[in-house]
């Protein structure tokens, strides 16, 4: 039987360090209730240097590990994670809460997206990062997020606040859409809004932390071949 209890949880991971060890166990400590049923972890290829710490994961308490033999993309470790929750755990949950491995969400801010998820999981939920004049805020996040924003806006008519965001609960009706869409890598996060909007998904934000580690270096975004991709889904859906 279908609950509304709190999402089960998906964290992609390329390369990660200690942060995402200590991630998980923040959310182990925090879920004094025994909410979670469980974690997902996909390891994205990652080399042998990152083995041990995806060790030390899959040995904690509700943790599922899943992996890919080379690095196909995080939206692709997505996918992966989506369709292992349709066949271990849809009929029990009402979805997924999705979050980065490299430390940008915090344990509370995770958790505030799934409880209101549980109270409305017809809707797809985002942690929107906060992005103004903030020097701790990365230039390049700035700024890719604000031309990414506007552009948003004038291809579909719908200002979100955020549109790159890691951070969605994400209802489980709508993960075999979106198990068809063809793009593996960041794209993969874009193409998802925009198929909510086109199969008329309640869009809702909710503000977040903004936590830059190391000004952002450890991200895996490549400035000029991801933006690229990105700005490419905007023109197929325009075509389309």
């Amino acid at each position: 039987m279908l609950t509304t209890s709190t999402p089960v949880m998906i964290i992609p991971a390329f390369e990660p360090d200690e942060q995402l060890l200590q991630l998980i166990n923040g959310l182990l400590a925090h879920d004094a209730a025994r909410r979670v049923r469980r974690i997902i972890i996909v390891d994205d290829g990652s080399s042998a240097a990152a083995q041990n710490i995806f060790k030390a994961v899959a040995a904690l308490p509700q943790v599922t590990l899943l992996r890919h033999v080379k690095n196909l993309g995080k939206g692709q470790a997505l996918k992966t994670a989506f369709n292992y929750y349709l066949l271990h755990d849809a009929d029990t949950t009402a979805g997924v809460v999705t979050a980065d491995a490299d430390g940008q969400h915090c344990v509370a801010d995770i958790y505030k997206i799934a409880d209101h998820f549980s109270e409305s999981p017809a809707a797809l939920w985002l942690g929107a990062r906060e992005h103004g004049a903030d020097g701790r805020v990365p230039w390049r996040s700035r700024f890719g997020n604000r031309l990414t924003r506007q552009v948003f806006r004038w291809v579909t008519g719908k200002l979100l606040r955020d549109t790159q965001t890691g951070l969605r609960a994400i209802p489980a009706a709508l993960l075999p859409a979106l198990l068809q869409i063809s793009a593996a890598r960041y794209e993969y996060e874009l193409e998802m809004l925009l198929y909510a909007i086109r199969a008329q998904v309640v869009i809702r934000e909710l503000p977040i932390q903004k936590i830059y580690i190391d000004n952002n270096k450890r991200s895996h975004f490549n400035p000029l071949r991801d933006s690229l991709r990105i700005y490419a889904v905007f023109l197929r859906y325009l075509w389309s």
